[in-house]
């Protein structure tokens, strides 16, 4: 049976980067939409459209972020692991 680490492997890693990069557009979408749904204010259908497609979008965007903070504490976690490790190898010698 393989043994369980802490320590993030490199597909993960790539999960993380991509997250981020992901995390970092759809920010910039979100504020593109706020400005619409501005723009909007006064245009009734059209604007409780935006309005409701901004929410969706950041409830989704909610959901990412909140995704990549367990992926860093996965990563913190890993390095922790990591330190631990060489200090006590260090210990032995």
């Amino acid at each position: 049976m393989p043994r369980k680490t802490n320590v993030m492997d490199l597909s993960e890693i790539i999960i993380a980067e991509n997250v981020d990069e992901i995390l970092r557009r759809s920010a910039l979408r979100l504020e593109q939409e706020r400005i619409h749904v501005r723009e909007l204010h006064n245009d009734g259908h059209q604007s409780r459209a935006a309005e409701a497609a901004l929410t969706s979008s950041v409830a989704s965007f909610d959901r990412l972020k909140a995704y990549r903070a367990r992926l860093h504490q996965m990563e913190r976690l890993g390095l922790h692991a990591v330190v631990s490790r060489t200090r006590q190898k260090e210990k032995a010698q």
